[in-house]
């Protein structure tokens, strides 16, 4: 399928998210999926907790493909989102594919001076290829600060995220 446009969008159910892509082609298309060719993992700079990203229009259509994470990165386990990509590991810098559409879940994270990851406001994102470049979109973002508290013996201040094991 060769698509001219791909529109993205987000539909957001509680905590369940959809990535979705509306695509128009001149072929027909039983699904309207993006089922083009995919990006290599990118290259370019990381993104960060303070990075803004453009907002993602609300409204339905059919699933993307989930991105790529850039090279070097990869899924990681945040308490208590589970496993998923950190905001660094969407895709960055150049692409191959014009038009080239994927979706992720992703969270942001604050690294403590003690050497505790925190990790905030899981967030769908949207990502295209658009002239040769990744340009990511943000969904409607998660309700959390991402702060370092005091040392880690002041667990109950973030929920025991930083417990330490007696043992």
């Amino acid at each position: 399928m060769k698509l001219a446009r791909a529109r993205l969008v987000f539909v957001s159910m509680g905590a369940a998210v959809a990535v979705l892509v509306a695509c128009s082609s001149s072929e027909d298309a039983s699904d309207g999926a993006y089922d083009g060719p995919r990006s290599a993992c990118s290259t370019g700079p990381a993104y960060g907790l303070g990075t803004e990203f453009p907002e993602l229009e609300q409204g339905s259509a059919n699933g993307a493909p989930e991105c790529v994470p850039r090279c070097g990165e990869q899924k990681g386990s945040f308490a208590p989102y589970g496993v998923v990509l950190p905001v660094s590991a969407l895709p960055s810098g150049a692409c191959a594919y014009d038009g080239e559409v994927c979706g992720s879940s992703a969270v942001r994270t604050l690294e403590c001076p003690d050497g505790r990851t925190i990790a905030c406001s899981l967030t769908p994102y949207a990502c295209r290829c658009e002239g040769g470049d990744w340009k990511c979109y943000a969904g409607v973002q998660g309700a959390s600060a991402c702060v370092c508290t005091g040392p880690s013996d002041d667990s109950a201040a973030d929920g025991g995220a930083d417990a330490a094991d007696d043992g």
